[in-house]
């Protein structure tokens, strides 16, 4: 799940309009709706506070505080092998696998 996913998730288990949520941040409904569609992102003091929101309320409950359904370290990403030298394909390969995501 990616931050838009996890907005609307847990914004829905907790049974929360966008306009009762955005009340509760004091931000209005369409900036609700832009972090869950991905137009905008929360700005750093809006995710402290869901993220105080949300562990209280899974905690509560029971639950792992935690926003990710993964447990443990992230397995490294899987890089395919480079394709044979020669053309401008090569020189593509070389300036693309350098860089990081």
């Amino acid at each position: 799940m990616d931050l838009k996913e996890n907005l609307q998730h847990f914004r829905k288990r907790q049974g929360l309009s966008q306009i009762e949520l955005a009340e509760a941040l004091a931000v209005s409904r369409q900036t609700i709706s832009k972090w869950e569609t991905g137009a905008a992102l929360p700005s750093a003091e809006n995710l402290a506070a869901l993220g105080q929101r949300w562990t209280s309320c899974s905690t509560a409950e029971g639950q792992s505080p935690s926003l990710s359904r993964r447990s443990g370290p992230r397995p490294s990403p899987r890089r395919r092998p480079p394709p044979p030298p020669g053309g401008l394909f090569w020189v593509w390969w070389e300036r693309c696998s350098s860089l990081t995501c």
